[in-house]
């Protein structure tokens, strides 16, 4: 399945990924600084992941920089993010700092191309982000227009039409189909983020040095990770509990659509104790399966 769906996300998306080779091919990228960008879906973790990296002085990361640059709107755009990137690029911030970065800001079709920067994805289990989205979604709806490529793709690989359901089931499916497709920039991102194994200190620590080149004394983390932000469900749910709250629709599409999929993320459908003895933050995240099966 993995198989199929980095297929189909390459033909249905092929047009986009031409613009975005275009434009990124000849990025100009300014100022003695190393830089960074991570990938992310919503609910994963990435205003906590900010808040961290910009407690070293010498870093400076945006969280999701580009809403600066298209407020007061509540959608984006294509154009909007290769220009935020370019942005990006371009402002070194007199040097003041010696690493820059965003978390929130890319889409997964951007980081092949960003080959001047650690490019990283970050994952929490689906679940948890689904049961967030599940929650929010009744009463705010920004940021959540679905695509037309989302409604093809899921149409041709499951022969699910998005249509013929009311939109809670439409976003749940768009938000299943999204974390699916991110298999495709497993062998293209330099790092693959898991949320979970963030809260541990040690694991936590390399994954910043990855990131940025320096390190975060243990204390500064620990007390990071004591400090949750921006909760907005009861995080005490098993994963099977979380799932069982789910419609029986629900249930079905997310084993359908998944069940093929997690492994290769280091999930499974119900549990989101990520699998392999070593942290996967430690190697490149097209090396993880391999790291895996050696661990």
């Amino acid at each position: 399945m993995c198989q199929q769906i980095n297929s189909v996300f390459d033909r249905v998306n092929a047009s986009a990924h031409a613009e975005v080779d275009v434009c990124l091919s000849n990025l100009r990228v300014i100022g003695n600084v190393k830089r960074f960008i991570i990938s992310r879906m919503g609910s994963t973790g990435s205003s906590w992941l900010a808040k961290l990296l910009n407690a070293h002085p010498e870093v400076y990361c945006s969280h999701e920089g580009m809403m600066a640059h298209v407020y007061p709107s509540d959608q984006l755009t294509a154009r909007d993010v290769l220009e935020f990137i370019g942005y990006f690029a371009w402002d070194a911030k007199h040097e003041a700092y010696s690493v820059l970065g965003d978390v929130g800001s890319a889409f997964i079709s951007h980081l092949h191309y960003l080959t001047s920067f650690t490019t990283a994805l970050l994952v929490r289990h689906p679940a948890r982000m689904l049961n967030t989205r599940l929650t929010v979604y009744p009463n705010d709806q920004s940021f959540s227009a679905i695509p037309a490529d989302s409604q093809v793709c899921i149409q041709e690989l499951w022969g699910i039409n998005l249509n013929d359901y009311e939109p809670i089931d439409q976003i749940f499916l768009h938000d299943t189909w999204t974390f699916a497709s991110q298999v495709w920039v497993l062998d293209k991102a330099d790092l693959l983020i898991r949320l979970e194994e963030l809260q541990e200190v040690e694991n936590c620590r390399r994954i910043l040095h990855a990131l940025t080149g320096l390190e975060y004394s243990p204390t500064l983390v620990e007390e990071a990770i004591l400090k949750r932000v921006h909760r907005r469900t009861d995080g005490d749910k098993s994963i099977s509990e979380i799932v069982a709250g789910f419609t029986a629709r629900q249930r079905d599409w997310y084993r359908v659509m998944l069940s093929d999929v997690l492994p290769s993320f280091g999930y499974e459908l119900l549990d989101e104790t990520p699998c392999g003895k070593l942290p996967a933050q430690s190697v490149p995240a097209g090396d993880i399966a391999d790291y895996e099966k050696s661990a």
